[in-house]
């Protein structure tokens, strides 16, 4: 997930990486545009979302199930329509983005981790990926394995990330079973012993969320592939200066 001054479609398999969690959530509003842009401006390598659906069936940027914590707005994100939903402020002046318009913002510039809130939407993810000419700069992630088998099955090009909050015994082998190309574990499991089971198998690891620059040290040494951060001004900076040539 190299930091680079420039974009690379070769990126994901080049360095350490810096990925901007929810975009540069800790200086603009988590999940926008503004947010997006900054995290690009940071020199981050990939923007991660959140993706929920509308009453009406839009594919819409949030993390949570309903618009009370990040809007001046109140309700479940699959009761209200787009029009509704993006009446309401979700920080700095900002609406909650289409999926749609936040992946053509970030074609040419910066790559996206899709993660995936809800099931039932994926033939529709791969269908705008697709479309959009984007599957080599895409990672969908999930809790929801089944999904992610179902995201492979529709396109084999587009490269999945199992999200893990605790350690299984089985993890490896159904990572690699599914053809995994990473896994984001919870920062707390990204041991030195996980780290090089998973990379025996060429499977990349992305832990998760890594705000203080002393753990983001510690798994940068400790062999990670990249971090997924708050902070991704932070990370582009640890990254250039323990990596650079």
């Amino acid at each position: 997930m190299v930091v680079i001054c420039f974009y690379s479609g070769d990126v994901l398999v080049t360095s350490r990486i810096i990925i901007a969690h929810r975009g540069a959530s800790a200086h603009t509003p988590e999940n926008t545009l503004l947010s997006f842009e900054k995290a690009w401006r940071y020199g981050a390598d990939m923007i991660e979302l959140d993706v929920h659906e509308t009453d009406d069936g839009h594919l819409v940027c949030i993390h949570d199930a309903t618009i009370d914590r990040t809007t001046n707005g109140t309700g479940a994100v699959s009761s209200l329509t787009l029009s509704e939903i993006q009446k309401f402020d979700a920080g700095m002046g900002q609406q909650i983005p289409l999926l749609e318009d936040v992946i053509k913002f970030s074609k040419g510039k910066i790559q996206v981790n899709i993660e995936l809130k809800i099931a039932g939407v994926e033939e529709r993810i791969s269908d705008i990926v697709n479309s959009l000419d984007m599957t080599n700069d895409i990672i969908i992630s999930s809790f929801l394995h089944l999904s992610l088998s179902e995201i492979k099955e529709l396109n084999d090009r587009i490269r999945i990330a199992i999200l893990v909050q605790n350690d299984n015994d089985n993890l490896l082998s159904y990572a690699h079973e599914i053809g995994a190309y990473a896994i984001n574990p919870a920062k707390e499991l990204a041991s030195t012993l996980l780290i090089t089971r998973f990379h025996e198998f060429e499977i990349k690891v992305f832990p998760w969320t890594v705000n203080d620059e002393e753990t983001m040290v510690r798994l940068l040494d400790g062999g990670v592939d990249g971090l997924i951060t708050d902070h991704p001004e932070v990370g582009v900076n640890l990254v250039k200066s323990k990596f650079s040539s």
